[in-house]
């Protein structure tokens, strides 16, 4: 037998053992602390992959106190494209108190390359070890952390979130690496977004089936004398008869109803929709045990304090830099961004100077209020999606006011769905904002009529080289199976390709995800960082390279308020940046 088949027989019979050990290790049961939904027939949710672990060397004779850093070259940054996910609690761990769990206030960070002095464009790099309420070492991986270096002072503030993600060595220590962007005092924070307990909680909850959060809808008769609400999902039980089948013929998003009661009612009497998060709540009570629901903590930082002093000039140069230099000239010759330049493999993150937002990759234009005017002077914009896309629709209704005002001839549609329109006759600048289909988890009732599938939307843009579409979805779909989403995306992105096809000169621009609160455990468990990040990964995968991308998540991990899911601060003005330098790439 040659060499060559015999080494395909091999990785061969690696990839069966490697998914037979996946299916004993789920398929038999030994991850079902979350309660069975009923499983919908013909839905099934495909895993991914988890990533390789390598492993760290402890000095003995330091003690159980110490934290050593590992022996050898180490690993790179890790791009924001590879998987999010993280490995899982070995299933033959068992834990009885929140002290089993990890702990961020006894966790604890350490620079591995120390130096006493660092220069521009230095890399650091951190080593952080987990630890339990106990101050034990956890021993398994699976915690989500975050980090981040920032200086704030009179003269300035910066911050930067890590280069790629932070690294899951797979035994309750990570890596974290940063690239440093500006001279002066530079301090270095961690947090701990979820235990690995939470995360596999959340994991298992999100996996148990594919319609675990609650929605209704209403209908009502033409002369308006019978109304009921009956129960809504992408998948429902019962038999076909008893379900009223609202999937969308163009796209084949899935969404059913159960069929009202009175025969006074049919489908076709379907007029509104809302969520019922106090049923889905009622419901959490349930399904999770009562060690399930203690894993669900707030997102907290590590308590050790680290901070270097960075020298104004590059290794090995003489020319000095002051902070303001390093944050404008080094970017200046880097090429103005594009479509397609902020997809990908960014090993070194952006950061934060003065609350401007800089792209390791490309330069991003400033626009204040003239240029900004005067670039979406002409053109027709399109904001298709959820309420954080809605922000920017919002930002220049107020920053373009009060030429540009809404046209609406009636009274706004319910809840924001859409269509909002704005017009302004002296520049001829046309701006709209519709929601995305559902789901759409808000416990207002939203008018049936009003809501629209972004693919559909977008299909039935014509377009021209005045035509801008801005698509952002993510955060109702934290509640949904990744399998949905992926569908979502993929039906949008087809539709994105009809509209190139027919109008190659109109821009398409997608924004991702951000960080948000976690200000209650059920947020925690269905809008959580940790399932947003899966909704960034997906985004990046499923969008065509050569379509513009604003990198939300980069900047709102980056910055120094609180996370919260429409983010304050400069983030909508950067964002606003970000979408005029696409549009007009030129410099003020």
């Amino acid at each position: 037998m040659s060499p060559q088949k015999t080494f395909l027989l091999i990785n061969v019979f690696i990839v069966c053992l490697i998914t037979c050990g996946l299916w004993l290790d789920c398929g038999l049961g030994s991850c079902n602390s979350v309660h069975s939904f009923t499983q919908a027939i013909g839905i099934a949710h495909n895993d991914v992959f988890r990533p390789r672990v390598k492993p760290v060397l402890y000095d003995p004779s330091v003690g159980d106190t110490g934290l050593v850093c590992p022996v050898g070259k180490g690993t790179g940054p890790v791009s924001h494209l590879t998987d999010a996910i993280q490995p899982s609690p070995p299933s033959n761990v068992r834990w009885t108190t929140v002290e089993n769990l990890t702990s961020a206030k006894y966790s604890d960070n350490k620079i591995c390359n120390a130096k006493k002095v660092y220069f521009l464009h230095d890399q650091l790099e951190l080593l952080i070890q987990a630890r339990d309420g106990r101050r034990r070492l956890k021993q398994y991986g699976g915690d989500y952390f975050r980090a981040k270096i920032f200086t704030k002072n009179s003269t300035f503030s910066a911050s930067s979130a890590t280069d790629g993600e932070v690294i899951d060595l797979g035994d309750g220590t990570y890596r974290a690496l940063f690239t440093l962007k500006w001279p002066g005092k530079v301090n270095v924070k961690v947090t701990l977004v979820h235990p690995s307990e939470a995360v596999d909680v959340i994991r298992r909850f999100r996996d148990a089936a594919p319609a675990r959060f609650v929605y209704r809808g209403k209908f009502v008769s033409a002369d308006g004398t019978h109304k009921e609400e009956t129960f809504c999902n992408i998948v429902l039980s019962g038999n076909p008869p008893d379900l009223c089948n609202f999937t969308d013929n163009a796209t084949g998003s899935p969404w059913f109803c159960y069929k009202p009661k009175s025969p006074k009612l049919k489908c076709s009497d379907w007029r509104e929709h809302r969520c019922d998060s106090g049923a889905a709540n009622r419901s959490d009570a349930s399904l999770l045990s009562s060690h399930d629901k203690l894993t669900l903590i707030p997102k907290s930082d590590l308590p050790t304090r680290i901070q270097v002093e960075v020298r104004g000039t590059i290794r090995n140069s003489s020319e000095p830099k002051s902070a303001s230099d390093n944050a404008t000239t080094e970017v200046i010759n880097l090429p103005i961004c594009t479509n397609g330049c902020n997809i990908g493999n960014l090993l070194t993150s952006g950061y934060y100077f003065r609350d401007i937002w800089y792209n390791p990759s490309c330069r991003i234009l400033n626009f204040p209020l003239d240029e900004m005017r005067n670039c979406v002077s002409g053109k027709k914009l399109y904001f298709l999606g959820d309420s954080t896309i809605r922000q920017l629709f919002e930002f220049y209704l107020e920053r373009l006011g009060p030429g540009l005002k809404k046209t609406q001839s009636g009274p706004e549609p319910r809840w924001h769905v859409g269509p909002t329109r704005a017009l302004d006759q002296v520049f001829n600048i046309s701006m709209m904002f519709r929601f995305h289909a559902y789901p759409i988890g808000r416990n207002s009732w939203a008018t049936v009529k009003d809501i629209h599938y972004i693919a559909n939307e977008v299909d039935s843009i014509v377009g021209d080289e005045n035509s801008v579409v801005v698509i952002s979805l993510w955060s109702h779909f934290t509640h949904e199976p990744e399998w949905f989403f992926v569908q979502r995306m993929r039906t949008i992105m087809a539709a994105v390709a009809r509209l190139r096809e027919r109008s190659p000169s109109t821009l398409v621009v997608f924004k991702g995800a951000n960080t948000r609160e976690h200000n209650t455990a059920n947020q925690r468990l269905y809008n959580s960082d940790w399932l947003a990040r899966r909704m960034e990964y997906i985004i990046r995968r499923e969008i065509a390279e050569n379509l513009a991308f604003m990198d939300s998540w980069s900047m709102s991990s980056a910055q120094l308020i609180a996370d919260n899911v429409h983010p304050g601060g400069s983030h909508v003005k950067n964002l606003s940046n970000q979408l005029l330098t696409f549009m007009c790439g030129r410099p003020t």
